[in-house]
């Protein structure tokens, strides 16, 4: 049996000029991960044997800078291999229709995000945002069609694809770290469970930046060990967005 150790991102940039950038909350986390990843092969835990990474931006920074802050304390990780499949779903259609509708009654929301001071009616407005959102993604994943958006089909599909490939690479008694975004976790996790797409959009919405999800790989078995882990993160550092 091998072990895939699925880590989320750390937070991207919101609210930047590049949302693919890790911010600097997103920076911290992902050497948090580095400090609890030397620490657990110092304690004699499973040595991280292979490593993949998603092609985005934030999975390759989050991966640098977990594995500067691992190399200094002594536990080096193999060279990482990418997995185009791992990628992350582009959502950005659905917030902006979100937005359009939120927006309105609380014209200085995007001012009060970029600062990270909320008052109550944004803290309200960013509530009704989640909200609606939410009800789209369900949308989604029922199959509707948005267009900009990769349909739900195929974006489980070729995920799916992309857990094939790398449990047949990885072989039996290995543990492999991968790193990528809440969206390809959260299909590898419904494979295993045997989820509804509801289900799936639940788990997506509810993952931790740089938490740690597990899964068991054996011949035609996938099992889940743990899912959405951050118990490496100090209160301040606990985002999922």
């Amino acid at each position: 049996m091998s072990s895939l150790l699925l880590l989320r991102h750390g937070q991207a940039s919101l609210h930047g000029p590049d949302y693919d950038v890790l911010s600097g909350k997103g920076a911290d986390q992902s050497r948090a991960v580095g400090r609890r990843l030397a620490d657990l092969a110092r304690d004699g835990g499973a040595a991280i044997e292979v490593v993949f990474v998603g092609p985005q931006r934030r999975h390759a920074e989050t991966l640098a800078h977990l594995t500067a802050v691992a190399t200094e304390a002594g536990t080096s990780f193999p060279e990482a291999t990418t997995i185009d499949a791992f990628a992350e779903i582009d959502i950005t259609p659905l917030i902006r229709d979100a937005e359009r509708r939120v927006y309105p009654s609380c014209p200085d929301l995007p001012a009060q995000l970029a600062r990270g001071e909320l008052d109550d009616a944004a803290r309200q407005a960013v509530v009704h945002l989640q909200g609606i959102i939410a009800k789209l993604l369900e949308r989604w994943a029922s199959g509707e069609a948005f267009d900009g958006v990769e349909p739900f089909a195929d974006f489980t599909g070729r995920v799916r694809g992309g857990l094939s490939l790398v449990a047949g690479q990885l072989g039996s008694g290995r543990r492999a770290l991968v790193v990528t975004s809440s969206g390809p976790i959260s299909v590898m996790v419904a494979t295993a469970l045997g989820l509804a797409p509801d289900k799936t959009v639940g788990l997506m919405l509810s993952a931790v930046n740089a938490s740690f999800t597990e899964l068991l790989v054996s011949p035609g078995r996938l099992s889940l060990r743990s899912f959405n882990d951050h118990a490496h993160l100090a209160p301040h550092l606990v985002t999922s967005i």
